[in-house]
């Protein structure tokens, strides 16, 4: 499976249109949060391959990291790191996780999806958002001169939150449904 790198001005021109179709006062049913909520760790995914790119500008890096942040439900979630090459699992917030990958000194990555569970443990909290978790495989590819220099498979649980959100719209104040990313936590890494 390839993925495409979008442009990050038409992932931000995008949002408005996803999160309109949920100003009906009513939270999406079960098949469209996932969807959702998938398209949400789709965007993650990109503009990960964006912040690791030696060749991205620091403009470009930068406003990578400003949207992924906003993906989440703040700043303080955390996200946790592994490596096949140890056993300890490290945690970030999010913008210090994204930081940190700038850092990496790879020439590129590559994440593709070799498996993706759909929102389970969908649960209301007492807030009134609606919680989730989405339980992915991802495969990490580092480059290093456009050669693999570190490759491995890790399953990841991200938690998914659908909150109401106030929408300025046509002078008037909406509140809409959006998708936001919680904590993501790593259940398990092996080498590729």
């Amino acid at each position: 499976m390839r993925r495409t790198i979008f442009p990050i001005a038409a992932l931000f021109l995008l949002a408005p249109f996803a999160l309109a179709a949920q100003c009906d006062g009513l939270p999406p049913k079960a098949d469209e949060y996932s969807a959702q909520a998938l398209q949400k760790t789709t965007y993650l995914s990109n503009y990960i391959q964006i912040i690791c790119d030696n060749k991205s500008s620091l403009l470009k890096s930068s406003g990578a990291v400003d949207l992924a942040c906003k993906l989440f439900l703040d700043e303080d979630r955390v996200v946790q790191v592994s490596s096949a090459n140890r056993s300890n699992i490290s945690e970030y917030k999010v913008r210090d996780y994204f930081k940190h990958l700038q850092l990496l000194g790879y020439t590129r990555v590559e994440i593709k999806w070799v498996e993706v569970g759909y929102v389970s443990q969908l649960r209301k909290g007492v807030d009134g958002n609606f919680y989730g978790v989405i339980t992915i495989k991802q495969k990490f590819t580092g480059y290093k001169n456009d050669q693999p220099a570190y490759e491995d498979i890790t399953e990841k649980h991200i938690e998914v939150v659908l909150k109401q959100v106030s929408v300025a719209q046509a002078g008037n104040s909406m509140k809409c449904w959006d998708i936001l990313l919680g904590d993501i936590n790593v259940e398990e890494t092996w080498q590729n």
